[in-house]
């Protein structure tokens, strides 16, 4: 009696895939503009600021200082007047001396004003002039594309695909 052989005999199947990518160019026509500015000028002026602090330039100095003597000399001439009413009238008052004692007192007590401030006072000026912004845009006639040009290389992909086998022998 003989024994039997089988012999199997597999080839697997094979598939190679082989693919570049796609490229795409494109090229595009820059926009043209053109842009020109002038920065603006600021001024600050702080005169005023230096005055209510008492740091005065000459000019200023010298303002204050006219107007404040005015001022002055029209008080001293109101008093004056006010102090020869009162001794025109001496003879219309029975006691002449106190005339000349109200006008000692009041001279003599006169109130000093104080007053507590943060410095400065005033704010400063501020002014701002020039400053200019041109825009230039030169339009085109770029297509309905609006100027873009591009180019396509399509991707390839290639496939071979070897099919698997399988034998099976028997002997006997």
């Amino acid at each position: 009696m003989s024994i039997g052989q089988i012999s199997i005999h597999s080839v697997s199947a094979k598939l190679d895939i082989e693919s570049t990518r796609p490229t795409i160019d494109m090229k595009q026509q820059h926009a043209q503009i053109q842009i020109e500015s002038e920065l603006p000028r600021v001024t600050i002026d702080q005169s005023e600021c230096f005055n209510t602090a008492g740091l005065k330039n000459n000019t200023a100095f010298t303002e204050a200082s006219v107007s404040q003597a005015k001022q002055n000399v029209l008080q001293y001439i109101g008093t004056t007047v006010s102090d020869g009413q009162m001794f025109a009238a001496i003879e219309n008052h029975s006691d002449s001396g106190e005339i000349v004692a109200q006008i000692a007192i009041r001279n003599m007590l006169q109130e000093k004003e104080f007053n507590v401030a943060s410095m400065p006072t005033a704010r400063p000026n501020i002014g701002v002039t020039g400053g200019s912004l041109k825009i230039d845009f030169t339009p085109r006639d770029l297509g309905a594309l609006n100027g873009v040009e591009y180019y396509a290389n399509l991707g390839r992909l290639e496939s071979h695909y070897t099919p698997g086998n399988i034998t099976i022998d028997l002997k006997l």
